[in-house]
C-alpha cells in the first residue's frame, strides 16, 4: 500500500509517505520521495519535492525527467542569480516537464508498456507561494495548491489519506495542530516506515 500526502502548510509545503514497497507477496523497503535540490559555494538551493505512487521504475524515471528540467533552469537562471524558480518560470519548468513526459509515455505505449504512475511536484516560488502539480499517468499536470491545497496519491488515499486529512481538519490558510500529526504518526508506526520532507518559506 502506498500513500503519499502532500499539503500546502502555511507559506511552505509538507510532503510525507510511507516506504514499503509491494510486487506481488514481496515486500521491501523503498524511498518514495525525492529531494530536488543544488549546492552552489557551499550553499544549498531546496529546489523541489518530487513524490510519487505506482509503478516504481516508471517513477523513478519520471523523477530524473523532472529533476532534469530543474537541474537545466538552475544551471541557464539560478545558478548565475542564486534563486529559486518564480512563478513563471515555474510554469514553463511544469510545461517543459510535462512535454518530456508525454514523450517517455507515448514510448513506453508504443512498445505496449502501460506507465502506470502518479508524481507529484511539491515547490515554493521566489516569492514566497507553495505549489503542488500533480502528473497523471498521461503526463499532464494538475495544479492543486489552491484547490483543495492537498495532494494523496496512491492505493493508501481511500484507506486512510481522507480519513488523516479529515481527522487533522486540515486547511490549507489556517494553522492547526501538528502535535495531533505526531501522535497519529506515533499511534499508528508510521514514523518508522516513512519520510517526510518540508519547504519551509
Amino acid at each position: 500500500m502506498t500513500l503519499v500526502i502532500a499539503i500546502v502548510w502555511g507559506s511552505g509545503v509538507l510532503v510525507s509517505a510511507d516506504s514499503r514497497a509491494s510486487s506481488g507477496y514481496i515486500f521491501h523497503e523503498e524511498r518514495k520521495i525525492y529531494p530536488v535540490y543544488f549546492i552552489l559555494n557551499d550553499r544549498e538551493y531546496d529546489l523541489a519535492v518530487l513524490a510519487g505512487a505506482g509503478d516504481v521504475a516508471i517513477v523513478k524515471q519520471g523523477f530524473q525527467i523532472i529533476s532534469d528540467v530543474f537541474k537545466e533552469w538552475f544551471n541557464s537562471v539560478g545558478s548565475k542569480e542564486g534563486r529559486n524558480p518564480t512563478d513563471d518560470e515555474l510554469k514553463e519548468i511544469v510545461a517543459e516537464a510535462e512535454y518530456k513526459l508525454m514523450n517517455r509515455y507515448r514510448d513506453l505505449r508504443s512498445l505496449g508498456i502501460e506507465p502506470k504512475s502518479s508524481l507529484l511536484l511539491a515547490t515554493v516560488t521566489q516569492e514566497g507561494e507553495p505549489r503542488l502539480y500533480v502528473f497523471d499517468n498521461r503526463g499532464i499536470a494538475e495544479p492543486k495548491h489552491d484547490n483543495p491545497g492537498y495532494v494523496l496519491l496512491g492505493s493508501g488515499v481511500i484507506t486512510g489519506g481522507l480519513l488523516l486529512l479529515r481527522l487533522l481538519d486540515y486547511r490549507p490558510c489556517e494553522d492547526w495542530d501538528m502535535g495531533a500529526l505526531s501522535a497519529i504518526y506515533n499511534r499508528y508506526g508510521l514514523r518508522s516506515g516513512s519520510n517526510s520532507i518540508a519547504i519551509p518559506r
